[in-house]
């Protein structure tokens, strides 16, 4: 229940039937998973799953997979086992760091509330770690936030180009309005998204 984050599209076919063609090594793009596995339960409650898609079984899949994927050679959970956060890839060494863009701690509330029950209140306490994180990752002064970060929050210094408010990183605001505005109201979202306000009201 991981996904490859790229792949290389036959677009010579039916375009109703387009082949994919990904590479042996390619790997997931966690923010990729969560977003698959929020959408199937958000279409769950839209639609149902009555009909040719079970989505509740499946968005419950793909978030239980987060979690529960057992740690296989290179491999781990997206979610890592011990800091009990998201991690920037989940092989090898991108194991050991994190992507603030890739905390959403919104979703983490609708897999707790609609995903497998057993893990409900493991969903609650990785929403409120991220919460956290979203603050001790954040620019002091400025609130913007890196691309990559440690666990405890401090800009990965030995990735090029990505220790600043770059590629990633621009997505972040918006992951904590979404969930000022669906789950938390958390005070401490709010007070990041109006640092983002500030920062950038200089440039208009």
């Amino acid at each position: 229940h991981y996904f490859r984050w790229q792949g290389t599209v036959d677009n010579t076919t039916n375009p109703q039937s387009w082949g994919v063609t990904y590479g042996a090594n390619t790997v997931p793009a966690p923010d990729g998973d969560e977003y698959f596995a929020a959408a199937l339960l958000l279409a769950h409650r839209r639609w149902g799953s009555d009909g040719a898609v079970n989505y509740l079984a499946e968005g419950q899949a793909v978030a239980s997979a987060m979690l529960r994927n057992p740690a296989s050679g290179t491999r781990f959970p997206i979610i890592h086992q011990t800091q009990n956060m998201v991690t920037f890839v989940p092989n090898g060494n991108s194991h050991n760091f994190s992507d603030p863009s890739y905390h959403l701690p919104a979703f983490y509330g609708l897999y707790a509330r609609d995903g497998a029950a057993e893990v409900a209140e493991k969903w609650r306490s990785v929403a409120e770690i991220s919460r956290a994180y979203l603050v001790t990752s954040a620019n002091a002064a400025t609130g913007l936030h890196p691309d990559y970060a440690s666990f405890t929050g401090v800009p990965t210094a030995n990735m090029q180009d990505h220790d600043d408010f770059r590629f990633d990183a621009w997505r972040v605001v918006m992951n904590m309005a979404v969930d000022y505005a669906w789950f938390s109201s958390d005070a401490s979202m709010k007070t990041q998204v109006e640092k983002y306000h500030s920062f950038f009201s200089k440039y208009l």
